[in-house]
């Protein structure tokens, strides 16, 4: 069993801020991912990204689990997404999933093997 936070960066400019989490503030950062591993220190961060979202934003990736994702479309192009999402997760592993800066249109009901 692991424990994983899956979550999302756009290319967006993102801006620095404190994050809040069970009354838990994190440090000033630009990046919901550098707060995560501050709110879930035992947990393994993975960040899934476009190709855009990593040249924007590489230097802040250092040191995190990504898994790159492709911009949706369409319909087949959202499945890829569940793929990709899909083959980080294991039977037994404890999830928290983040979507604040995930795609619009990929909608978030699961049916994990």
């Amino acid at each position: 069993m692991a424990r994983k936070v899956i979550t999302f960066i756009g290319a967006d400019n993102y801006q620095i801020t404190r994050y809040e989490w069970n009354q838990i503030s994190s440090d000033p950062t630009q990046y919901l991912h550098i707060a995560l591993k501050q709110f879930y220190p035992a947990y393994t961060v993975i960040v899934l990204a476009t190709n855009e979202a990593r040249e924007e934003h590489g230097a802040a990736l250092n040191g995190f689990q990504t898994c790159p994702i492709d911009q949706i479309v369409s319909d087949d192009d959202m499945w890829k997404a569940f793929d990709v999402i899909q083959k980080q997760i294991n039977s037994g592993d404890q999830i928290v999933f983040d979507i604040t800066h995930s795609f619009r249109s990929l909608p978030f009901l699961f049916s994990f093997r």
